[in-house]
């Protein structure tokens, strides 16, 4: 059995401690499974760290953050200086990510709150099953991984997403962060907030006109009947959905305004636990097509994206949504060399 990699987001019963740093193996998977983990897998959690700590990979191929963090799978990570991510995580861990070029066996952070999880390489396996139906993918899965995000930001960022793109995206995320949440600290000048509570959003009696004055247009109007729809059912809470089915979890989120077939995907594939989850755009059609013969649509229908969704849950299995995480990552690739080579 698989984890997902967390990359520094925290999961279900975090335990606390004041140590400075310390391994922990969990050998009873009963206990595992309670926890939101898996058998077998390894955890390092980082209490307060005021120096660089360095977080080895059992290889160079396991993670390569640039893969990971601008990709369009999180929107709250900003680069301040080269291969150097910060991000305000778990409700109040301001933390610092570096990734040096040729030193991809292992990653530094610094100063805050963390959490990891390690899936001890186990996705190779993984890679070696999926090269037996497509022998292109390996090329493709070198320190890609899959994020474990907090549902709620998760559910909110993916509703911008609509006819967006990435830095849009995170600069609308950053200014709900900068209008709503707190202050988590200063990195290189740089001002970090929390990502506001559904509390804290229901009850801005101006929500909706804010969030339209801040440039989130339509998006306003879903994300305010969202936030109401949550708070209004306090005995529901997302993070339920990691432990209901995959089918149950798509008809939950599909229920949700400014969430459709692909957003419900994202979510439910980025911060739900669903590996399953395919989340079919423009790249993904773009595969699709090229796999079976096919012209790309003009458009994706929802009758189509059904119809993408199920041909690469068939080809990929259980774990379809970690291999559409590097498939995507590689027609982003693609798509920026071309422009470069336009450029130059």
């Amino acid at each position: 059995s698989l984890a997902t990699t967390s990359i520094l987001v925290g999961i279900p019963a975090m335990v606390a401690y004041d140590a400075e740093m310390f391994w922990t193996q969990l050998e009873n998977e009963q206990k595992m499974h309670q926890q939101g983990g898996q058998p077998g897998q390894w955890r390092l959690v980082l209490m307060t760290s005021y120096n660089w700590e360095i977080f080895s990979l059992k290889d160079d191929r396991q993670l390569r953050l640039r893969k990971v963090l601008p990709t369009g799978q999180s929107f709250v990570w900003r680069e301040l200086k080269d291969n150097e991510w910060t991000s305000v995580l778990y409700g109040s861990f301001l933390v610092t990510l570096k990734q040096l070029e040729g030193e991809y066996n292992q990653f530094y952070f610094f100063c805050h709150k963390v959490l990891i999880e390690d899936p001890d390489g186990h996705i190779q396996s993984l890679i070696k099953i999926w090269r037996q139906k497509d022998n292109t993918i390996a090329d493709t899965c070198v320190g890609n991984r899959v994020l474990r995000l907090e549902p709620f930001p998760t559910l909110i960022s993916f509703i911008c997403s609509s006819n967006n793109n990435v830095p849009r995206i995170s600069s609308m995320v950053l200014n709900i962060c900068k209008k709503y949440g707190n202050l988590a600290g200063l990195v290189e000048s740089e001002k970090f907030y929390t990502f506001p509570s559904i509390e804290v959003l229901a009850k801005c009696e101006t929500l909706e006109e804010d969030l339209r004055i801040l440039g989130f247009g339509y998006r306003a109007k879903y994300i305010h009947k969202t936030v109401q729809n949550l708070f209004n059912d306090p005995k529901f809470s997302l993070e339920s959905l990691r432990s209901a089915s995959y089918e149950e979890t798509i008809n939950k989120l599909l229920s949700f305004s400014g969430v459709g077939p692909k957003v419900a995907e994202c979510i439910a594939l980025m911060s739900l636990d669903k590996t399953m989850a395919v989340p079919v755009d423009t790249h993904i059609a773009t595969v699709w097509a090229n796999k079976n013969g096919r012209k790309k649509p003009a458009s994706v229908s929802p009758k189509l994206h059904d119809e993408m969704k199920e041909y690469f849950q068939s080809l990929y299995g259980e774990y379809a949504g970690w291999a559409h995480s590097m498939l995507f990552t590689r027609e982003l690739t693609k798509r920026k060399r071309k422009a470069e080579e336009i450029n130059d």
